[in-house]
C-alpha cells in the first residue's frame, strides 16, 4: 500500500483490514477526489509551464535567427566582391551578391546553370581551366578577366580556392570576383603617362629604351638585324628662345602627326 494512502486511512481511523462505517468511508472518497483534482490541476500547471516555455523557446529561436540573417545580409551587402560556390563542371552551386548589378542574371536564377550557359563557351572555358588548376594544385589562383555587361564592359580580379567539398559528387571552388574596372583604369593611365610625352603622346625615353633592348634581344635571337632612326628638327633651340615654349610645341605636335602618318602600325 502507498505510504500516502495509509497515512490518510490514520488519519480517518480506518483499518486496511476492517470495512470502514458509512461517514468514514464518504470522508474517504472525497479526500481521494480531492487528491485526484490536485493531481488534474498540478498537471494542467506542468503542461502549461512547459508550453509557455516552448512558445518562448521558439519565439527566442525566431528572433536569434532573424537577427543572424540580417547581419549575414548586412554583411553581403557591404562586400564589394561577388562569391560564387561552383562545381568542377563549372555550375553555379551557391552565389552571394550584394548587387545583382554585376551578374548576368539574378542570383537565384544563376544557381544550378553551367557557365557555357551564361557566359559562352570560349569564356567558360577559361573559368573551367582555372577551376581545374584550383582543384589540381589545391593553391589559390588569381586571374584577371573582362565580362561584357548591361552596364557596358567591366574587368575583374578573381580569386579561385578549392572548398575541399563535394556537391552532388563533384568537387567545389570558390570564386571571389572583385570589379577592378576603376583601379585597372587608373593603373593604365599612370602606365601612360610614366612611358609617353605629356604633349605629343609619343613614347619618351624610358619606353623607347624598353622597347629598344627587347627589339635587340629579337634580334639576337632571330640573328637579323635592326635600325633606329633618329630625327632632329633645324633651328628648334631657335623658336624656343625667340617665341617661347609655347610657340615651340607647335612643330614638335606637327611631327608627332606627320611620324604617325606614316609609321606602321
Amino acid at each position: 500500500m502507498h505510504r500516502l494512502l495509509a497515512r490518510q486511512l490514520r488519519k480517518l481511523g480506518l483499518e486496511p483490514g476492517a470495512l470502514p462505517d458509512e461517514a468514514g468511508w464518504s470522508e474517504l472518497l472525497r479526500q481521494i477526489s480531492a487528491a485526484y483534482r490536485q493531481s488534474d490541476d498540478d498537471r494542467y500547471l506542468l503542461e502549461r509551464s512547459l508550453q509557455i516555455s516552448s512558445d518562448e523557446m521558439q519565439a527566442l529561436l525566431q528572433q536569434q535567427r532573424a537577427t543572424a540573417e540580417g547581419r549575414m545580409r548586412a554583411l553581403v551587402n557591404a562586400l564589394p566582391d561577388l562569391v560564387f560556390m561552383l562545381d568542377q563542371e563549372g555550375r553555379y552551386v551557391e552565389v552571394i551578391a550584394g548587387d545583382d548589378a554585376g551578374l548576368y542574371l539574378p542570383a537565384d536564377a544563376l544557381k544550378g546553370r553551367l557557365l557555357s550557359e551564361i557566359v559562352g563557351p570560349e569564356q567558360a572555358r577559361f573559368f573551367l581551366d582555372v577551376i581545374r588548376r584550383a582543384l589540381e594544385s589545391m593553391q589559390l589562383q588569381v586571374v584577371e578577366y573582362q565580362l561584357n555587361l548591361k552596364g557596358g564592359r567591366r574587368r575583374y580580379e578573381g580569386r579561385v580556392v578549392a572548398t575541399g567539398l563535394k556537391v552532388n559528387g563533384l568537387h567545389t571552388v570558390l570564386f571571389l570576383a572583385r570589379d577592378v574596372t576603376e583601379l585597372a583604369r587608373s593603373r593604365d593611365e599612370l602606365q601612360y603617362m610614366a612611358t609617353h610625352d605629356e604633349l605629343t603622346g609619343l613614347p619618351n625615353r624610358a619606353l623607347l629604351e624598353g622597347r629598344l633592348a627587347r627589339a635587340v634581344v629579337r634580334a639576337e635571337r632571330s640573328q637579323r638585324c635592326g635600325a633606329l632612326m633618329v630625327i632632329d628638327l633645324d633651328n628648334f633651340k631657335q623658336i624656343n628662345d625667340s617665341l617661347g615654349h609655347h610657340n615651340g610645341d607647335r612643330p614638335l605636335t606637327a611631327m608627332e602627326s606627320e611620324a604617325k602618318a606614316v609609321s606602321p602600325r
